[in-house]
């Protein structure tokens, strides 16, 4: 007796296409601080010690809750030291990325959306 086989169906094929954001990402906390503890920024500061990891800690709202990607951009003066990628997966979502901040002067962390807008910026000093 044949038996019916399931349809065919690729093992990376996903089975329903993600719906489309309508909303923006809005950032709704940004914090510069010398580590993250428990999903929550530690040793806030806004000046760091040549060669000190800072760590750019992040809350987002994603009204849509539709996955999305935004970047951290580590500036020092106007050259691009570091571009972190970071998925946001939810309504409100934390994350954060860290650089090892070597040169004294103004740095900046910008935190960018798919399209390349500036969503928020978060300016150091290294000593």
């Amino acid at each position: 007796r044949p038996v019916a086989a399931a349809p065919a169906t690729s093992p990376t094929e996903d089975p329903a296409p993600r719906p489309a954001p309508t909303g923006p990402l809005t950032v709704a906390e940004l914090v510069l601080s010398n580590a993250v503890v428990d999903r929550a920024p530690s040793g806030v500061a806004s000046t760091f010690p040549d060669g000190t990891d800072v760590h750019c800690f992040t809350r987002v709202d994603n009204p849509d809750a539709v996955r999305r990607t935004i970047r951290h951009q580590y500036w020092f003066g106007d050259e691009l030291k570091r571009t972190v990628s970071l998925d946001i997966k939810g309504a409100t979502w934390r994350t954060w990325s860290a650089k090892r901040a070597y040169g004294p002067g103004a740095w900046r962390v910008d935190v960018v959306d798919e399209a390349g807008k500036v969503l928020a910026s978060a300016p150091f000093v290294v000593e």
